[in-house]
């Protein structure tokens, strides 16, 4: 069921991972987050989908009426009965245009998805996306009021292509992911259109560093972050002497 993918089980934060860049600085100083189009994504998988759409009898029928109401004018004048009914027989056999799904994918070709995680701790994605543990990792809380599109969804993980019955469904393309992906616990937002899109300085309330992160880039990242937001926790993380696992404290 669809509501399976939009029924958001949110932590009060969502953790974006980031190497430190020009492109991280735009965002800390225009609080603005990029929106990927889904053809731009790491994984060939995305958006790959098991499409399964069949019109009903009266949804075919219905369409075909208004298709040949729209053809008959006056100067194009034939029996609509007749032709209705021979488009009719025609396409009862027909349970799915092979074009269906080409159509289907290139409406959504152009939406814009930002990705986040809900953990901020896992050596892996500090690995994959912070070079090396010398980035960062920003904390947002989502749920502060601000604009009704930045409403994150869950990522559900599958062995299975998501299975699409209704177009209403194909967001399930966007929200389904293979199991080998699901060390991200990833949460995506999702927006009509791909590019920058601003969020509130409420919604930023943390800034981690990594353990590799150079004192210089704190100082000026931290220089940056309060002249524009307030409220803003500053963590570093560290390496555990006893344990696979990272270590956290407030500077």
């Amino acid at each position: 069921m669809l509501e399976r993918y939009l029924q958001c089980k949110t932590n009060p934060m969502l953790y974006k991972f980031h190497h430190i860049n020009q492109y991280f600085f735009d965002i800390l100083n225009n609080s603005e987050l990029w929106f990927s189009k889904p053809d731009d994504f790491n994984d060939p998988f995305d958006m790959q989908i098991q499409l399964e759409i069949c019109m009903s009898k009266e949804d075919k029928d219905q369409a075909i009426n208004s298709i040949v109401e729209k053809l008959h004018t006056p100067d194009f004048r034939f029996d609509k009965k007749v032709v209705a009914e021979a488009l009719k027989q025609r396409s009862y056999g027909i349970n799915q245009d092979d074009n269906v799904r080409q159509l289907l994918l290139n409406e959504f070709k152009n939406l814009g998805v930002c990705c986040f995680s809900k953990d901020y701790d896992n050596i892996l994605l500090w690995s994959h996306y912070t070079n090396g543990h010398k980035g960062i990792c920003l904390g947002f809380d989502f749920s502060v009021p601000y604009d009704y599109l930045l409403h994150p969804l869950e990522v559900v993980y599958s062995k299975d292509l998501p299975l699409v019955k209704e177009k209403n469904e194909i967001l399930k393309g966007l929200l389904t992911k293979s199991p080998d992906w699901q060390y991200e616990n990833e949460f995506r937002i999702v927006v009509p259109e791909a590019g920058l899109h601003s969020f509130s300085t409420n919604h930023l309330k943390q800034v981690i560093f990594g353990a590799k992160t150079s004192s210089a880039d704190i100082d000026r990242i931290k220089e940056t972050a309060n002249s524009r937001y307030t409220g803003i926790i500053f963590k570093k993380a560290k390496l555990s002497r006893t344990k696979y696992e990272l270590e956290f404290e407030e500077i």
